[in-house]
C-alpha cells in the first residue's frame, strides 16, 4: 500500500486558480485518468518486482485518502500561473516580476471579496455577488465521431459524462439532472450541493442594451485627465449611484481614475448647448421581434445528421 501511495503522490499536481481559499484540491494533469494511472502503477511494479493491489484498490485510496481531481482545460487554468508553473529556473526569473504582480493582485482581489462577504452579513442594505461566466452549452450533442466532426453545429469540447440523446425528452432529463440535490461523502463527511436553479427564456425576454448603452454612454474612450482608457488593463471597476461617472483602476489600488459617460466635462456652455440633452431611457428596447431562424448552414449540417440516422429522423419536422 505503501508503494501506491508513493506512486500517487509521485504525479506533480497544481492548485485551482480560481477556486475559493477554503479548498485543499489539487489537479492532476488533464490527459491522466484513473486507469492510465492504475496501468502506470502497475508497470512500476512490475518493474520493481512487487506485488501490485487489484484495479478497485487503487481508485479507492484515490478517492478516500486524496483530495485531487483531473484539470479541465480552458475552464480552471490561469495563463500566468501555468506558464510560470511550468517554466524552467532561468525561465521562471525572467518571469518573476509579472507573476509577482499577478499574484499580488490576485491577494488582494481575495481580500477585496473577503471584506464585502463581511459587509454583506452586517449591512442588509449591501448585497456582495460573485460569479463566473461558464462555458456555452452547445445542443445538439453526441459523442458520434460523425457529428462532431459538423463543426458548424458545435466548436466547444465535449462532456466528459457520455450521454446517449436520441429525444428530447433526453435533452429534458439532462436538465432535471442539473436540477437535483446531490449528496457527496468525502472522508466521511457529507456534502450536499444544492440543485441547479434553471430559467428558459424566450425570445422576447431578451433586451438590446447595446441600444441602451449607445444612448448613455457618450464617453468610453477618454478618462477625467484626458488620457486613453485602456480596458483589457483594467481591474476594478466602480459605479456611485446617481453619478454619470465610470471609475476604473488598473491596480486593484484605492486610487481611482473616471469616465464622465455623458462626454460634457471639459467642453464649453456653448459646446454643452449643441449637444442634445442627456436622458435615460424610460423603456429598454426588445432585442428580438420574433423567433430567430437557425441559420441554412446549420440547417443543411442538422439534415445531414438525420440522414446518417445520428438525430433520429421523427425530429427532422423540428428543422
Amino acid at each position: 500500500m505503501e508503494e501506491l501511495r508513493r506512486h500517487i503522490e509521485s504525479f506533480q499536481c497544481m492548485e485551482s486558480h480560481y477556486t475559493r481559499r477554503d479548498t485543499n484540491k489539487k489537479y492532476l494533469a488533464a490527459d491522466l485518468n484513473i486507469r492510465k494511472m492504475y496501468t502506470l502503477y502497475k508497470q512500476l511494479c512490475q518493474k520493481e518486482n512487487i506485488e501490485a493491489v487489484n484495479e478497485l484498490t487503487y481508485p479507492r485510496v484515490f478517492a478516500t485518502e486524496y483530495n485531487l481531481s483531473f484539470f479541465v482545460p480552458k475552464k480552471d487554468q490561469c495563463t500566468i500561473c501555468t506558464n510560470y508553473e511550468r517554466a524552467d529556473k532561468e525561465k521562471k526569473a525572467l518571469f518573476q516580476k509579472v507573476y509577482t504582480e499577478h499574484i499580488q493582485r490576485k491577494n488582494k482581489c481575495n481580500a477585496e471579496k473577503e471584506k464585502d462577504k463581511e459587509r454583506a452579513n452586517d449591512d442588509c442594505n449591501f448585497i456582495s455577488v460573485s460569479f463566473d461566466l461558464q462555458a456555452i452549452v452547445q445542443i445538439p450533442h453526441s459523442n458520434i465521431p460523425c457529428m462532431r466532426m459538423r463543426n458548424r453545429i458545435s466548436k466547444e469540447r465535449y462532456f466528459s459524462i457520455l450521454l446517449r440523446v436520441r429525444s428530447m425528452q433526453d435533452w429534458i432529463t439532462i436538465c432535471q439532472r442539473a436540477r437535483r440535490r446531490k449528496i457527496h461523502v468525502f472522508q466521511k463527511k457529507k456534502i450536499v450541493k444544492e440543485p441547479y436553479k434553471t430559467k428558459e427564456f424566450k425570445y422576447h425576454e431578451f433586451y438590446d442594451l447595446k441600444d441602451m448603452a449607445s444612448k448613455i454612454i457618450l464617453n468610453k474612450d477618454k478618462d477625467n485627465v484626458g488620457n486613453k482608457v485602456q480596458w483589457l488593463k483594467i481591474k476594478r471597476l466602480r459605479y456611485i449611484k446617481g453619478e454619470r461617472r465610470i471609475y476604473f483602476n488598473y491596480d486593484m489600488s484605492e486610487n481611482f481614475n473616471y469616465m464622465d459617460v455623458t462626454g460634457r466635462e471639459g467642453m464649453t456652455r456653448a459646446t454643452r448647448a449643441k449637444r442634445y440633452a442627456f436622458e435615460f431611457p424610460i423603456a429598454l428596447k426588445k432585442m428580438y421581434k420574433e423567433s430567430l431562424p437557425i441559420s441554412e448552414a446549420k440547417k443543411k449540417d442538422l439534415l445531414y445528421l438525420i440522414q446518417k440516422d445520428i438525430i433520429p429522423e421523427e425530429l427532422g419536422a423540428l428543422v
